[in-house]
């Protein structure tokens, strides 16, 4: 990560760039992109420090191969363990599966209209089955989530074209 002179950090990640400046993102321009190029900008004054560094670890893997199971950053790692690992780097333990992360008290049940960037959303394929998926909010309708559609930590829409189960805020 490097970091600019306006304050800004920029990751750089073959194809594709982010440049943070807070957490509550929105797709921006870039002068002569490359193919495939996005930038996320982020307001350091709508999020406290916590959740904006959740965001950027998160970030910071992008592309890490989806591994069903996995649990490594590096090598390979599911939906569940990559929350689980990036909450580890902000000292927030939590379960090992979508499920359990969803159902742990510890969480607070809060709407999608009330998300805020950090907080976790779950997902079933379709409204009568369980909670098999989970993502990180990141504000303004996107997630940055390990994608098991296309293989890899990535950006996405909130809607995944599956269910919302609920959404909890582990961060005080």
């Amino acid at each position: 990560i490097k970091t600019n002179k306006n304050g800004t950090w920029l990751v750089e990640d073959g194809e594709i760039d982010f440049e943070y400046k807070g957490t509550y993102v929105t797709t921006g321009s870039i002068t002569n992109p490359k193919k495939g190029q996005k930038r996320y900008y982020v307001n350091k004054n709508k999020v406290d420090k916590k959740r904006s560094a959740i965001i950027t670890q998160a970030l910071i893997y992008l592309n890490t191969p989806y591994v069903y199971g996995g649990t490594s950053l590096k090598n390979g790692i599911d939906c569940s363990a990559f929350t689980k690992a990036i909450y580890a780097k902000a000292a927030i333990s939590l379960e090992r599966t979508a499920a359990s992360q969803a159902m742990d008290k510890r969480g607070k049940s809060v709407s999608l209209a009330k998300a805020k960037p950090g907080d976790l959303i779950f997902y079933s394929r379709s409204r009568n089955s369980a909670i098999n998926h989970v993502g990180i909010y990141m504000g303004n309708g996107k997630i940055v989530h390990a994608g098991y559609s296309k293989k890899k930590v990535m950006v996405a829409n909130v809607d995944l074209g599956m269910t919302i189960k609920c959404v909890k805020s582990y961060i005080n």
